[in-house]
Order: C-alpha cells, then structure tokens, then sequence
C-alpha cells in the first residue's frame, strides 16, 4: 500500500510541476512576461504589450530609435509620419526568435500611389504575427497549449505640400487578434504621427570628401489609440505611446555615412525612458549598428546590429533588377542571466533608382502657336539620402531617333551618356530644376521627353500615361516685315550710294521675338537680262518686344542704274537647329537717283572792268545874263556833274585857312553901265558860297569893274557868245592856294565787259529730268541759271554759260560763290550736287587816264600855272608800265573859225607835250627816249569834239555845251591820256 500511495504521490507531483511548467509558459506567452516592459516586481495597468514590439533587424540594431529617422522600412510601426518618405515602392520581411521558441514574424509592402490630391501618397500594408508553438510539459496528461498574436495594418503617409515638402503625416489602423489557450481578443488600433526632415546641407569642406552633407529630421507620433483588449470579463487597456525622436544623419553617396538618433518614449501607466542609436554606412553596402535603452525591463540595454546591400552597382548579375537593390540586415540584444540573446533578421528589396515621375506640360498631340513653348516635369527623387537627382532634357523632331535612345537607355543604362545618337539631339539638356523654356522653335513637330539620373547614373524616364514620349506642334506667329521703303540721297555724286532703305517690322504676337536677321536683296529690273538677286546687307536684331516695332535702315549702294526690285526677308536662326529660317518677306520696286558731278575751274573771270580816271577841269568863273545878279541853277544846283560853286564851298570848309577873292565885271556890249551891277554880281556869288557851307571871313569882295568896249565879229553867234561871257565874276586865290581850290575835280568810269562763266556737267540717271537749274550763292546773293523747264532727258552732258544780271556786278566781283546744279525728275524727286566753289574774279584793267588843261580863251597857256606842275608828277606813271602810251589832244570852243580853232587847238596840244619831253629829260634823262618813243602822235580836234564825260551807269554826259560860256570854257582844254594797250 505504501508503495502504491508512493507511486500515485509521486505521479500526481509531476502533474503538479507539469501544471506549473505549462502555467509558466502561459504566463510566458501573454506577452513575454508583459514583453519585457516591466521589471518583475513592477505593477502592470495597461496590457498587450506584444504592440510595443517593433519588427526588423534594422530597427532592432539601434534600440528601436526610429520615431525621427528617416529610410527605415519599419519606421512607420514607431511613426507613421515615415511612411510619407518611404522609397516608391518596398517590401521587407523580417523574423525574431525569442526566448523558448516564440517567433516574431513580420511582412511589409509600401507603395506610392497617386490619389486625386497628390502624387506623393504612399500606402502600406503589413502583417506582424507572433506564434508559441505547441508546448506539452505534461508527459500527455494534460493536452498540449499554444498561443498566437496576429496585428494586420494599413497605413497611408502624405507629405504636406501645401506647408513643405519637409513634413508628413501618416497614419496607419491596425486590426489586432490574440488567441491564448482557449482565450480570444481582438481590437481596432490608430496610430497618428508628423516626420520632418531638412534638406541637404553642408557641413565641411567638401574637398575632404568625408562628411559632405549633413540631413536633420524629428518625429512625433501617438501609437497604439484604440479600445481595451478583453479576453474574458475585464479589458486590458492598450499600451497607448508617445513618442518622440530626432536623428542626425552625416556623410555623403560614395562614402561614409552616419547617422545618430534619440528616441523618447512614454508608454501608458509606464515611465517614459530615453532610446539612443547609430549606424555606420560604407557606400550603403556594408553597415554596423548599435543601441542603449534606458528602458527598465527584463534585457540588457544594449543592441548590436549590421547588414549588407547587393544592388547593380556591386554584382550585376545577382542584383534583383535594374535600379533595385536586396539588404539583408541582423541584430541582437545584449545576454543577460535570465535570457538567451534575442536575435532578429530582416530582408528588405526596395528601389535605389529615380522614382517615376509625370511628363506634364506639353502633353501628347499639343498644338503651340507661338514658337516658344515651356516644357515641364514633375519632380522626382531618390530614395537614398546623400543621392542627386539631375534631368536630362531631350527634345527631337524625329520621332525615331527619341526611340531608339529609349531603348539602348533601357538596355544598357550605364553607357548611356555615351551615346553617339546623343550628339545629333535638337535638345540634351542638363537640368536640376523640372521646367525648361524652349524658346526660338521653327514650325514643326517636336518629341521630348526627361530622363532623371542620379549620383549611381541610374536612370529613369518621365511618363505621360502608358507613353515616354510626348509630341508636341509649333505652329508660331513671327514678326512681320510691314513696308519698306526707299529715302533717296538727296546729294547728286559720282559714288555707288543711293540713300537709305528702311525696313519696319512689326512684332503683332504676344510673345518677344529674338534671333532675328533682316536680309535685304536687290536686283536689276529688266526684261532683257532678268532678275539676278544679290545680297545687299544682313542687320541682327537681338530683341523686339511684344507689340512693338521696329525699322532698320540699310545703305543701298550700287554701281548700276536703273529700276530695281528691292526684297526684304526676315530670317530667325533657330540655334537649337543651326539653321536659319525665313518667316517673311516684302518686295516693292525703286528707281535709283541720279549720278554725276558739275564742274567749273577754281577761279573764274566774271568781269573786265576797264577803268578810266578823268581829271575834270575846274572853272573859276561864273556867268551871268545880261543886266542879270542872279546865279545860274547850274553853277548851284543842277549840273551834269557837281556844280561849280558847290565844288568850290566845300573846299572853302575843309580848308578854312584859305581865302578867295571875288570880283564883278559888266559888260557896256551888253548894256551894262553901272559898276553896282559888277559888284552885286559879285556879292551874289559870295552869298551863294556862304549858303553852301563857306565862311564869310574866307571871301574877299574886290571893286566891280566895267569892261572896256568890245569889237564883235561879224558872225552874230560868236557875237552872242563872247557877249555871254564877258558877263561875270571871277574867282581868284593866291598862287600857292589855286590847286587847293581850283584843282581838277577826279572821277572814274568803269566800263564792264562780263565774261561768261563755264559750268560743266556730267550726269546721268535713270528717269527722266522735268526741272533743272544751276545756283550760284555767295554770302550776300544768289542767282540762278535754267537749265530747261522740261528736260526730258536722262543724260545731262555738256557745258552751261552763266552771267551775273545787270546791275547785279557788286554782288558778284571777287566773291567765293558757291555753285550747285538742282535736278526733279519724272518723279518728282529732288536731288542736287555737293556745294562746289569757285572763285568770281573781277579785273580791274586801267584802260585810260585822262588828265586836262584848261586854256584862255584864244590862248594855248593853261588856265592856271599848277597845271605845269601836275603835268610833271604824271611822269612816274608813264613809268610805272611799259605797256603805258601817251596822247596829246587839244581842242578848241566853237567861237571864230573853224580853221582857226583847229590850229588853236593843234598849238595847244604841242604845248602841253613840249613841256612834257622837257621835264622828262629834265628829271629822267636815262628814260628820255623810252617814253618819247611811247608817245603817239599828237591829235587836235578844234572845235568838232565837245567835251564829254562817261557816267558810272555808261551815259555819255556832254559838258563842253558850245551853248554855254562854261561849256565853251571847258572845250578849251588839252587832254593827256595814259592808256594801256593790254
């Protein structure tokens, strides 16, 4: 009995440790003694800690400090905020054994969507399950215990683009389902978290290559939201968390990076504790990580990790496809006495390339009407944190080409950039930014597309729906050519230029208008050659803006004459084609102007003034009527030149130191008896002398005398005449003073012999001339010379004669005249030469100097004694010219016979010469026979020429008037002529 009761004592005390090992493991699998949250004397208010488990190698290796860091596959379980910067497109599993055979497994996949409000919207999906095997520590006496957790999530991440592209929010439910033993449970759980991230910034200096960018971020999220577990009567609340991080992330693509993050966490009904973590990266290829917690729970604090990526770049051939890369990362926690080393793994496949991204702007089949257009791309990026993203802009117009590249792109993405094809492109752009305008495109159709590239020259092309091409067609307004027109040089010359074409365009588009050449062609209208076009001149215009216009003027030259047809074109070089298009043209038609030139010498003989000097006489008597005291008007008043006593009066007031003597004669002839009436004479002249400006004390009045009785001749005219002049009063004066007073009185005439000026022309065109003249202008004058109303000729050849008009020759005489000749044409156009100038020179040729003596009557001695004198001082002008000859005329009054008169006159003339000769021998003894032989023979006229004067207007004035006793008294005169015989 006693060994039967010791067998069943002993049997029911292995029921009882079987009881006790299976209770353990219960007590184990809820949740690895409340998962390690608590130490073992702590007490637990909130339950279901198996959702404070993060799944992944890589999240485990750094203590869980994922809440601010960024590119963790599982960062989304600490904050779902992550999942908006999560890679396009990744999956990931991972697995960790426990203590005692509990396994924790996990699957993720994340994907960017494009949702109605935005292109970056990613979405995930993941089931984390935690599993206890069967477990019997019974012997089978009691049956065998398991245990499960299973937590399914859904998650969606949006960064907010409306504030940055920096921060992202996410959210994610959660669907949790736990079976122990015969228990159930199950619950809806939220999370709600913000991630924000800075964009790549320098640090140091990037010549040393080892940290050349430095990226900050933070997190803050709220996980675990959701009601209370309930397995049987009483809820389990959830572990609802708060958490925060922050994590520093140091390096660059082709080296070393590192990253440094801080995670706080503040579990419900727990004391919140501080997580801190790193990793070391080379090249993202090999990784080594490490952890702290502070967390007060059954582990030790430390975690150790590391991992490895094969990718495209390292082995090609085991990479899981282009652009993508496999991780496989591992981590441990520290050992301590009460557990075994968890250790955890995880294998990741994720994208490294671009993402893709949307050809937006211009789509498919777009017609552009002007011929600039702007192309625009969304961005993208890359999912590594130290890679760049750059864009190629390819733009073609052949269709074909753009294929063809796609597709060696696409095979063979690392020489891509080798391409030749690449060379021949319309567009290949090297960009960062994801617009471009492409200006100054002819019409036409265009392809383009982007290829975005990063640091690792993975490429990726944009997209417009299922295509990665898009086509677009310039059908563009350009500025037009309005008018051209033709300002014709004014100047008539012999060189090639015409004058100024002006070219307006006009820019009507809405857009500026660049690159553009005005080109402007001329050629010769004619029906017998043709037209042959030349190329004037090109002129650049570097911008016209919308809505506004512009002229260019051209300097047209040619050597040829005749109607041309002028062709404007508006070309714009296209420099992304390099080739130059037309895109307008304007053609009219103009004539060319005239062409020549006038001539004339540089000094031009307009006038031969021959000059002729009189010595006028001067008379020192004044005559009266008969019992007359009047004193004639022509001794006052009214002569054919000054008359006597006025000569006389302004002598007297220019030499007031001089004195005459004044004395009457009547004649008892003429019936004059009284001697009263000589002095009244007398006194009348002296009062006329005073009225003209004499002095009276200047004018000594002698006694009157009458004249003894006279025999007449026979004739009664000579009678009447020596009557005429034995009435009056004679004026006398001290010998030194009579030149002063009484000298001859000189005068010159001009006589003007124009000489025509000679203006040669040469001129051609090709219309006809309507309108021609010559113009002549000095400072002071101008004329003109038609050359014909209506030419009608086109060639003006030949020689035009110009003379100053009468009365015009002060105008003219040795004047610098400037000279041109002015043409119309049919029409009506207006052309003249260059001013030319020529000098109009007037000689002055001495042709005669006339010098006088005046003789008593019936007397050959001269009148006054001073005349001898002045005889004598006109020497030196014979001298002066060897061309000078000398003539002696004497000449008589009309009183007695002619006979006698004649040989009066003849005695006079020999006088006057004899005396000459003597005083020349006398003076100039060596010139003797030089100016004897100059002198011609002598002339006597007697009474048949009256003395007669030439006035300046070319009037013959007759002075010696036989009718008048002081015409009488001036033909007894002789003349001494100098003339010249040029």
């Amino acid at each position: 009995m006693e060994e039967s009761n010791d067998s069943q004592i002993e049997t029911n005390m292995k029921l009882i440790a079987a009881m006790k090992n299976q209770i353990f493991m219960y007590v184990l699998s809820g949740w690895i003694i409340l998962i390690l949250s608590t130490s073992a004397t702590a007490q637990v208010r909130s339950g279901v800690g198996y959702l404070k488990l993060l799944p992944g190698a890589r999240e485990t290796g750094t203590a869980g400090t994922i809440t601010g860091a960024l590119d963790h596959t599982y960062s989304l379980f600490a904050n779902p905020g992550a999942i908006g910067f999560l890679r396009e497109w990744q999956w990931s599993a991972s697995y960790t054994n426990w203590i005692s055979d509990i396994y924790y497994a996990s699957v993720l996949y994340g994907k960017r969507t494009r949702m109605p409000w935005s292109q970056y919207t990613r979405l995930v999906l993941g089931a984390n399950y935690l599993g206890i095997p069967e477990f019997d520590s019974s012997i089978k006496l009691t049956p065998a215990v398991t245990g499960h957790d299973l937590l399914l999530t859904a998650g969606l991440g949006q960064p907010l683009e409306v504030l940055s592209q920096a921060l992202s929010f996410g959210l994610t439910l959660k669907y949790y389902h736990s079976e122990l033993y015969q228990y159930q449970a199950d619950s809806w759980i939220f999370d709600f978290g913000l991630l924000y991230r800075t964009r790549p910034f320098k640090l140091f200096n990037p010549i040393q290559r080892f940290v050349d960018y430095g990226i900050f971020s933070a997190g803050l999220a709220i996980t675990n939201l959701g009601k209370s577990v309930l397995y049987v009567v009483e809820g389990t609340p959830l572990p609802r968390t708060l958490r925060g991080g922050i994590a520093l992330n140091l390096g660059n693509h082709n080296g070393f990076q590192f990253r440094v993050a801080a995670d706080y966490r503040d579990v419900r009904d727990e004391n919140g504790f501080v997580t801190l973590g790193a990793e070391l990266s080379w090249q993202q290829i090999i990784s080594l990580r490490t952890g702290y917690s502070f967390e007060n729970n059954a582990l030790e604090h430390f975690t150790f990790g590391g991992g490895f990526q094969i990718d495209d770049r390292i082995l090609a051939v085991l990479a899981p496809g282009k652009n993508n890369a496999l991780r496989v990362d591992l981590a441990i926690n520290q050992q301590n006495d009460f557990f075994s080393s968890p250790y955890h793994g995880s294998i990741t496949h994720l994208p490294i390339g671009p993402e893709t991204f949307t050809l937006l702007q211009p789509t498919f089949g777009t017609t552009i009407s002007v011929d600039s257009v702007q192309l625009t791309w969304e961005m993208t990026r890359d999912p590594d944190l130290f890679d760049l993203i750059q864009y190629w802009l390819i733009v073609d117009s052949d269709s074909l080409r753009m294929v063809e590249i796609i597709q060696k792109a696409e095979q063979d993405q690392k020489n891509f950039f080798n391409l030749k094809e690449l060379q021949k492109l319309l567009v290949l752009q090297q960009l960062n930014q994801n617009v471009f305008f492409l200006n100054d495109l002819p019409d036409g159709d265009y392809y383009w597309t982007v290829c975005a590239y990063d640091l690792d020259q993975h490429i990726r092309f944009g997209k417009f729906k299922s295509h990665q091409i898009n086509q677009f067609r310039v059908i563009s307004t350009h500025p037009e050519i309005d008018d051209v027109q033709f300002e014709y040089y004014p100047w008539i010359t012999d060189d090639d230029f015409q004058g100024t074409i002006k070219v307006d365009v006009a820019n009507r588009t809405s857009r500026h208008a660049r690159n553009l050449t005005v080109s402007l062609y001329d050629s010769l209208v004619s029906s017998e050659t043709g037209r042959q076009k030349s190329l004037l001149m090109q002129k650049k215009i570097v911008l016209i803006e919308a809505g506004k216009s512009e002229t260019i003027e051209f300097k047209w030259e040619t050597s040829r004459s005749g109607r041309f047809m002028i062709q404007a074109e508006l070309e714009k070089y296209f420099p992304r084609l390099q080739k130059t298009q037309v895109i307008s043209r304007f053609q009219t038609k103009f004539y060319t102007i005239p062409k020549g030139t006038i001539a004339s010498s540089d000094t031009n003989l307009v006038c031969k003034v021959l000059n002729i000097t009189y010595e006028l006489p001067y008379v020192g008597v004044i005559y009266f009527d008969s019992s007359s005291t009047v004193v004639k008007p022509n001794f006052i008043q009214s002569w054919l030149i000054e008359p006597p006593l006025v000569t006389l009066a302004n002598r007297l007031r220019t030499h007031p130191q001089l004195k005459i003597s004044l004395q009457g004669f009547a004649d008892p002839n003429s019936g004059e008896t009284e001697v009263r009436l000589a002095d009244a004479r007398a006194f009348a002249v002296r009062d006329s002398l005073i009225r003209l400006g004499a002095a009276a004390d200047q004018i000594d009045l002698q006694s009157g005398t009458i004249l003894s009785r006279r025999n007449l001749p026979p004739d009664p005219l000579d009678a009447q005449r020596i009557l005429q002049e034995r009435r009056r009063v004679d004026i006398t004066a001290a010998e030194a003073d009579e030149e002063i007073l009484f000298g001859p009185v000189q005068t010159k005439y001009n006589e003007e012999l124009k000489q025509p000026t000679l203006f040669v022309t040469n001129i051609h065109s090709s219309l006809p001339f309507i309108r021609g003249q010559i113009i002549l202008k000095t400072d002071i004058y101008n004329d003109s010379l038609a050359i014909c109303d209506s030419l009608q000729e086109s060639q003006l050849q030949g020689q035009f004669k110009w003379s100053f008009a009468p009365g015009t020759d002060s105008f003219w005489h040795n004047q610098n005249a400037d000279f041109w000749i002015m043409l119309t044409d049919s029409l009506n156009r207006t052309f003249k030469t260059p001013p030319a100038r020529t000098f109009l020179e007037s000689q002055t040729i001495t042709r005669e100097r006339m010098y006088f003596g005046i003789a008593r009557f019936a007397l050959a001695e001269p009148y006054y004694s001073f005349y001898w004198q002045n005889l004598l001082e006109k020497i030196p002008v014979a001298l002066s010219d060897e061309m000078t000859r000398i003539k002696f005329l004497g000449y008589a009054c009309a009183i007695g016979p002619e006979p006698v008169n004649l040989k009066l006159s003849e005695k006079r003339a020999e006088l006057f010469r004899q005396k000459f000769l003597t005083n020349i021998k006398k003076n100039y003894p060596e010139q003797y026979s030089e100016i004897k032989n100059r002198i011609d023979p002598l002339e006597a006229y007697g009474e048949t020429r009256p003395f007669f004067f030439r006035s300046t207007q070319g009037d013959t004035l007759i002075l010696g008037d036989n009718q008048t006793p002081l015409g009488r008294q001036l033909n007894r005169r002789v003349m001494v002529i100098f003339y010249s015989i040029h």
